[in-house]
């Protein structure tokens, strides 16, 4: 009964090993230089202090090794939603565009955050978040924030 227990328990193991090893990045993945690296980028103004119905020009410089493939810039609350899709994939691309604030844009609003150990906590914002999220030819996501206070 004994050895019957161990032969389980060693193939128990076995299996778990095998599982792990072929749930994690080979050292083939590796040394063929697959590309596991998210787009990179340069904000020209990653912070900006504006008015209501003010412009806001957004420059960012986005690269990727492999090729870019889609870039999406949005901000829900303020219904903004621009997609840029690129064809010929390419190393760099400069994303421009302008966002007008809206006349009833929040300058402070509480938000409730969740902290990893499950408790929550309350939190005065005045910066709205807006984001382009870069993915590149081989499905690696980066998400680039640019931040807007109303004064």
């Amino acid at each position: 009964m004994k050895m019957k227990k161990n032969s389980l328990s060693g193939a128990m193991c076995l299996l778990l090993v095998a599982f792990i090893s072929a749930c994690s990045e080979s050292s083939e993945d590796i040394s063929s230089k697959y590309d596991h690296e998210p787009p990179k980028y340069q904000v020209a103004n990653d912070s900006t202090i504006a008015e209501p119905l003010q412009e806001v020009s957004v420059k960012i410089e986005i690269t990727d090794n492999a090729g870019l493939k889609r870039l999406v810039f949005s901000y829900s609350d303020w219904t903004v939603s621009q997609a840029v899709d690129l064809d010929d994939a390419p190393k760099s691309y400069m994303f421009e565009t302008t966002v007008v604030v809206p006349a009833n844009a929040a300058k402070t609003w509480i938000k409730q955050v969740i902290r990893n150990d499950g408790t929550t906590t309350t939190v005065q914002e005045t910066y709205h978040k807006l984001v382009v999220t870069a993915t590149d030819i081989n499905m690696n996501v980066r998400a680039i924030p640019v931040y807007i206070k109303i004064k």
